[in-house]
């Protein structure tokens, strides 16, 4: 009985991880990482890597183009990325496993002023029999209050944890404690 009350609290726990990592993407919580890099006036006024119009296309590395997975991971990232660029809560939601899936309040919160491009699967690997983590970059621009950073523009290295449904993808938690890598564009 213990066990089993341990074993869901720790579900509890890393459903919510995962889901406020997912959604903190470019939400207004602040990660507290180390490797996060404070943007000063000047580092979110430089050129930097702009997408002119919001680009749904995963290019995938040169490293991957063999990897049976990589064109069905890349569709789904499409998708992804695509519903985040249209602000489409409802392709969103549908994207997640169940109970990490956030609301349409955190949604329009998190994603507001955002537009996602330049995205690349740059890593798959296997983490279970059903389960792949799938590293991915990509540039943000948002409303600067709406990036942990307070970035106008945010380039980001991911990984995202996907359980195989036979037929796609659907987003799980991530590991406990993990965090992304964002920082400033250059």
């Amino acid at each position: 009985m213990i066990l089993a009350v341990l074993a869901t609290l720790a579900a509890l726990v890393t459903g919510g991880l995962g889901a406020w990592w997912i959604s903190s993407h470019n939400s207004r919580l602040r990660p507290t990482s180390a490797g996060l890099q404070s943007a000063s006036p000047s580092a979110s006024s430089r050129a930097a890597p702009q997408p002119t119009a919001a680009s749904d296309a995963v290019a995938i590395a040169p490293g991957l183009a063999r990897e049976p997975a990589a064109r069905g991971v890349a569709a789904f990232l499409k998708t992804y990325f695509g519903a985040i660029n249209s602000h489409n809560y409802s392709v969103f939601s549908t994207l997640f496993v169940p109970h990490i899936r956030e609301s349409l309040e955190h949604f329009n919160a998190g994603y507001r002023s955002t537009t996602d491009a330049g995205a690349r699967l740059t890593g798959l690997s296997t983490t279970s029999a059903q389960s792949l983590a799938a590293t991915v970059t990509f540039t943000s621009r948002q409303n600067p209050a709406d990036s942990p950073n307070h970035a106008a523009c945010d380039t980001w290295n991911v990984v995202l944890s996907l359980d195989s449904t036979g037929t796609g993808y659907l987003i799980a938690p991530s590991p406990a404690g993990y965090q992304p890598s964002v920082q400033a564009c250059h």
